[in-house]
């Protein structure tokens, strides 16, 4: 059945994909994530889903997980707007020198936060070129930590600054302190230095077709009668000249080393 439910969200993602064809906060946030420490907490449901009905509705869940069933929710993948496009190509930023030395000379002499790159998510020509980075930053002040997706305006005379930062959509609220809550991973985010997650992520997509997913950042993970995992991904459908997206992914790992999707968050880089 898991393997069903899978599959229907696979095809139906690559699906939509296809159907398919900004600015936000102009100072990056950096709240501090409130711990959930309450006394009565439980472990959570295998397929507890991470949002609130009113945020899901908000940031466009997929599906919304029900018992050994799927209910799909209405979602609509939002056309590639304003001339940005999507990297198709090398996630990194040395794979790009344009993008890294605009990056570099953007955050130059910045010392209040600290940018550390884990995705180069897409461009936009303008009168110069607008990238926007999914980072890892850090504030120097009181070392608290945010994923943000942020915006880099290069102009024409070699001149780079940072346009807007915005908090990375979708993510749960920490909850380390508590049973059941979500532990944020703010460390090595690569999958290979989290082995559990990696091997959870590969076999929930053994023999899945319709779509590749290729895990960006392992970002967080909850305890429950076996492990919750959500892992930053790009998702590029089987088809010709597909149109890839970057998604939330959500893997649940059971206590008898089974895995599969229970949910997945498209992120629209470009209507942040």
């Amino acid at each position: 059945m898991k393997k069903m439910i899978a599959a229907i969200l696979l095809i139906t993602f690559a699906l939509c994909l296809t159907a398919c064809g900004g600015g936000a906060n102009t100072a990056p946030k950096n709240d501090e994530i409130a711990a959930n420490t309450d006394e009565n907490a439980t472990i959570a449901d295998p397929v507890q889903d991470f949002e609130t009905e009113e945020t899901a509705i908000l940031q466009g869940d997929i599906f919304i997980p029900d018992g050994d069933e799927m209910e799909m929710a209405d979602h609509d993948f939002a056309p590639v707007a304003g001339g940005w496009a999507v990297n198709n190509g090398d996630l990194s930023l040395d794979a790009h020198p344009d993008v890294k030395a605009a990056f570099e000379k953007a955050i130059n002499n910045n010392n209040q936060y600290i940018y550390q790159p884990l995705a180069y998510l897409g461009s936009q020509v303008v009168a110069g070129m607008n990238y926007r980075v999914f980072c890892l930053v850090t504030n120097t002040a009181d070392k608290s930590c945010q994923y943000q997706i942020i915006t880099i305006y290069a102009d024409l005379n070699n001149n780079a600054e940072i346009l807007s930062a915005s908090e990375l959509p979708g993510l749960p609220e920490s909850g380390e302190n508590s049973l059941g809550g979500w532990s944020i991973n703010y460390g090595d985010t690569s999958p290979e230095a989290n082995p559990d997650a990696q091997a959870a992520f590969e076999k929930a997509l053994d023999g899945l077709i319709g779509a590749s997913y290729e895990p960006v950042a392992y970002l967080a993970d909850q305890v429950v009668a076996g492990n919750n995992y959500i892992i930053f991904c790009r998702v590029t459908p089987v088809v010709p000249n597909p149109a890839p997206a970057f998604a939330l992914v959500k893997i649940y790992a059971d206590l008898s080393n089974n895995a599969s999707i229970t949910d997945m968050t498209e992120i629209d880089f470009t209507g942040i």
